[in-house]
């Protein structure tokens, strides 16, 4: 056979470019195209009938024998694809345990991103829900303050025109091709956070996409954990604030237990203060009421949030109706 092992395919697309006696007898080649969805995937190709040219009857006769390959060639296309799937599933899988493990051996979101940054090969961020970056593995280390940067900014605005949206983009600011992709975590319509993944302009596959609900879903569960541990903690100080105002301290040791647990020497002097939020007389009104609860935990939370930003010592609890905040005296 004349023709070379490997043809090349350069700007022309056509088979005749390559194949002149495509269906066309007379000659001392003949070539029928193999078509599966109305797409040719390769062609069968005859040439030399010793001294004679090809005629309508060898035509027929390789028409039918490409029928024969074509079957054969989409028998392994679909076992090759269906084996593909199978091995993306298992791996799927594994990742997901992988997760999984990282959750319950890890406070933070460090190792979740790093596995997600192995598989995808790009550059991954988790955001908590005001926008701060918590954990990054990031390709372009140098730029990284600069690069996020631009992206909280960017991010922010493309936030405000995607509401109601679980995912929006935001173009990279240094490379053209390159978008990152927001995906809102979210659990009962509460946002916890927001995972990004650097990505092409390309569209991701069904198992990209499974693989990022997956990863969405652990990191929502991660998020959740961290919340039941403040909110033990918090639950821990408010007890140990409610027995250590007590008139008469009936169990010292418990006090001391819980002394140890918050780090809170009770052998020093400390500066104790107790607040209380007095509402204005409009909102008493019974139809304001739940209005009220509402705007004294978010002025509780405000307080307690400068409070801890003002110094690390400063333990807050809740008391009663109010708010218990102490700590330490200089030596």
């Amino acid at each position: 056979m004349e023709q070379t092992t490997k043809i090349d395919i350069n700007e022309h697309l056509l088979l005749e470019d390559y194949f002149p006696f495509l269906e066309r007898i007379g000659g001392k080649q003949l070539t029928i195209p193999l078509i599966i969805d109305l797409k040719p995937v390769g062609v069968l190709h005859i040439e030399n009938k010793k001294e004679k040219t090809f005629t309508k009857d060898d035509l027929d006769i390789l028409a039918f024998l490409a029928k024969h390959f074509t079957a054969l060639l989409e028998n392994v296309r679909l076992y090759n694809n269906e084996k593909d799937r199978k091995d993306r599933l298992q791996c799927l899988l594994e990742f997901q345990q992988d997760l999984i493990k990282e959750t319950a051996e890890d406070e933070n979101f460090d190792g979740i991103t790093s596995m997600l940054y192995k598989l995808f090969q790009n550059s991954v961020i988790l955001f908590n829900p005001f926008m701060q970056p918590i954990s990054i593995e990031i390709q372009e280390s140098e730029k990284t303050a600069d690069l996020l940067s631009e992206l909280i900014i960017r991010a922010k605005e493309e936030r405000m025109k995607n509401k109601g949206k679980q995912m929006f983009t935001v173009r990279h600011p240094y490379e053209k091709k390159s978008i990152f992709a927001f995906w809102l975590i979210k659990t009962s319509g509460r946002l916890l956070g927001y995972m990004v993944i650097e990505r092409t302009m390309e569209m991701t596959d069904e198992f990209d996409q499974l693989t990022i609900d997956v990863a969405r879903n652990i990191c929502s569960i991660q998020f959740i954990k961290q919340m039941l541990v403040l909110d033990a903690k918090e639950q821990e100080k408010d007890e140990f604030i409610g027995h250590l105002l007590t008139k008469t301290i009936e169990n010292k040791e418990k006090i001391l237990q819980y002394a140890s647990l918050l780090q809170w020497d009770p052998f020093r002097s400390h500066q104790i203060a107790v607040m209380s939020l007095l509402p204005v007389e409009n909102d008493c009104e019974e139809n304001n009421f739940l209005k009220l609860q509402i705007k004294k935990s978010q002025i509780w939370a405000f307080i307690k949030k400068r409070l801890t930003d003002f110094s690390r010592k400063i333990i807050t609890a809740s008391y009663e109706d109010g708010l218990y905040f102490d700590r330490p005296k200089s030596k």
